[in-house]
């Protein structure tokens, strides 16, 4: 996991240095045709649960980061294309005692490398003082799953879901940015999962008649997120 880390920020530096080197010699030409294609970074951070895993609440905070690029069609109308690395999950409130059937102090992390396909319609002046309107769908891969939970034999099991969990994932993604200039906005998005993170084969669910804690019988990933991007050109 952590070869594949580094290989991921290896790939940042080399197209933050590429697209640096790229917009220098489109100064250096003095294009006047504006350039039809942008690129740059963004880094933000989630809050996010898992529908189905019998916790409340949005207590599992990551990280999200990686590169954008965008298409000008027209002075409203881009194509926004990514490459990120998105940390959720879910996580037990603080406050959770030992009295119901979830062990407490449970947590689910999740790291993913995601590939966001956005349409995003612009308002306000063209590259400053505006905001658009983003949605789209995004494409997932798991590259790393953990839960660290302490197991109790009255309480529901969650160590056995970590073997079973769908490593592709297909989320719709909805965006508000507010353009502040040419090069930085700020965005909050919220995205949720179509497919499931996880579903319980039919054969295995308990009859509620056996008694015992609840089972999980499926989860879906949810998140709300704050992002900050600064574009190169």
């Amino acid at each position: 996991m952590k070869k594949a880390h580094f290989s991921f920020f290896l790939a940042i530096l080399f197209c933050v240095f590429f697209v640096h080197e790229a917009d220098a010699q489109r100064y250096s030409k003095k294009k006047k045709q504006k350039n039809r294609f942008g690129a740059g970074i963004v880094a933000g951070v989630n809050v996010s649960q898992i529908d189905g895993d019998l916790f409340t609440g949005f207590n599992k905070v990551g990280f999200r980061g990686g590169l954008e690029s965008a298409i000008y069609i027209n002075k409203r109308l881009d194509i926004v294309l990514g490459l990120l690395y998105v940390q959720k999950g879910s996580k037990t409130d603080s406050n959770l005692n030992f009295t119901g059937d979830i062990p407490p102090n449970t947590e689910i992390n999740l790291d993913y490398m995601e590939v966001p396909f956005l349409l995003s319609l612009k308002f306000g002046k063209e590259g400053r003082n505006g905001y658009a309107l983003e949605t789209g769908f995004s494409y997932a891969r798991l590259v790393n799953s953990q839960i660290n939970v302490t197991e109790f034999p009255d309480k529901v099991t969650y160590s056995d879901l970590i073997d079973n969990l769908n490593s592709n994932e297909f989320n719709i993604i909805f965006k508000f940015d507010v353009v502040f200039t040419e090069k930085f906005k700020f965005g909050i998005l919220t995205e949720f999962q179509l497919n499931k993170l996880y579903e319980i084969n039919s054969d295995d669910i308990r009859p509620s008649n056996q008694g015992g804690p609840p089972q999980i019988e499926f989860m879906r990933n949810y998140l709300i997120g704050l992002q900050v991007g600064y574009r190169f050109f």
